[in-house]
């Protein structure tokens, strides 16, 4: 589990909190050397970490996380959206302060030193902007700054297939140049790297997010997620933890239209009939279901073809071959490649997902069984696809 503070209250810049007996306070404001800003909202944070969650005594109580991510996509919030000439912009540099004053606090609480904290959690990680002045100015200086006070390093990554009449995607170069660059500068700056930990990646679809739900909008999801996790798979030495973004009911967003990215809807959503209100899957499920038998140790794997993403894990008798297109077409695999033993092999499981960019058509897993290995096989575009192969005995 992860947990981490929003910007609203714990901001320290005088949001007020109700408690039950109806006097409002705020997160004190104090910036001093004795206290800099923040030691009131780290004090706060450290104890609620350390009393709330389950311990030996009261077995019933929610477990405590094992990550605190200080502040949720916080430039954001108070930096990119806020005027600079106005009194309530915040520079970057004041919150990656803040990060550190709070994040001293909490570790003075002996019961918290079993839980990792970390930050900055950016929403936008776009280290070209303006000629790399954002690189310089934001995830540079945090590492400069807070780097060696953090223990992990916390993003998002989110591709925009539909963003206002633009496809702007990280899957592939983007984000490979993203985490490689974080990696060699920590390195740098600090002679080690701290962990990853991606708290959310997928699809941000801002074409249909005021609509109700469609296949369509888990088909954005689904490419990207599946895009995204094969380069995180490509770094296991240094990511610890990565989440999809995938809600589950998601009624906490409700507005005119129901929450983006859920995991379940409910039946009319599908059938069009207002008097079907069961709660089943969406489309996001199937992600889950091409992932679900993926076990083993990571093997190596070549691609000739940098677009066409591959991993592969052996478990006892069992390989799994996976292969991800960031084409936009599909295109033909020569499977041969892999140098695979073929004779021993007594069955192959194919597990294909189809995804479709008519706006009403569901994705789906077209599965196949056969006794041998094809020589090629053709991935969809975007598509992704599991091969499963369980030889006699190895």
């Amino acid at each position: 589990m992860i947990k981490g503070g929003q910007q609203h209250p714990y901001w320290p810049e005088g949001t007020s909190i109700s408690p039950i007996n109806g006097n409002t306070w705020s997160f004190s404001q104090t910036d001093t050397n004795a206290e800099p800003l923040g030691t009131a909202t780290g004090h706060y944070m450290g104890l609620f970490l350390a009393k709330f969650f389950r311990n030996s005594d009261v077995e019933s109580w929610e477990p405590k996380p094992k990550y605190f991510e200080i502040m949720n996509e916080p430039l954001y919030d108070l930096t990119t959206v806020r005027n600079p000439n106005n009194a309530d912009y915040v520079s970057p540099k004041q919150v990656f302060d803040f990060h550190n004053t709070t994040k001293a606090e909490i570790r003075k609480i002996a019961e918290n030193d079993d839980i990792l904290v970390g930050g900055y959690t950016t929403a936008f990680p776009d280290f070209d902007k303006d000629n790399f002045q954002r690189w310089e100015e934001r995830d540079k200086l945090f590492i400069d700054t807070s780097a060696a006070q953090m223990d992990f390093y916390s993003i998002h990554l989110y591709d925009f297939p539909c963003h206002q009449n633009t496809e702007k995607y990280r899957s592939g170069s983007n984000v490979e140049a993203t985490l490689d660059m974080m990696e060699n500068y920590s390195r740098i700056a600090i002679g080690s790297m701290k962990p990853y930990i991606i708290s959310e990646y997928g699809a941000a679809s801002h074409c249909v997010r005021n609509e109700g739900w469609s296949p369509r909008k888990d088909t954005y999801v689904l490419r990207a997620t599946n895009s995204l996790l094969m380069s995180f798979l490509e770094r296991p030495n240094v990511i610890a933890k990565t989440i999809p973004f995938i809600v589950v009911k998601a009624e906490w967003g409700r507005t005119d239209v129901p929450y983006g990215p859920r995991l379940m809807i409910q039946e009319f959503e599908r059938s069009g009939v207002d008097t079907e209100t069961d709660w089943v899957y969406s489309d996001l499920a199937l992600f889950y279901n091409l992932w679900s038998e993926v076990n083993g140790t990571r093997v190596d794997t070549w691609s000739s073809d940098l677009d066409i993403q591959t991993d592969a894990y052996v478990d006892g008798d069992d390989a799994f071959i996976i292969l991800n297109n960031l084409e936009f077409t599909d295109v033909e695999v020569k499977l041969n490649a892999y140098g695979l033993d073929t004779s021993n092999i007594s069955s192959v499981t194919l597990k294909h997902l189809h995804t479709s960019d008519d706006a009403m058509e569901a994705s789906s897993i077209n599965e196949s069984i056969s006794n041998s290995l094809p020589n090629t096989i053709t991935l969809d575009a975007e598509g992704t696809m599991i091969i499963k192969v369980t030889y006699a005995g190895i």
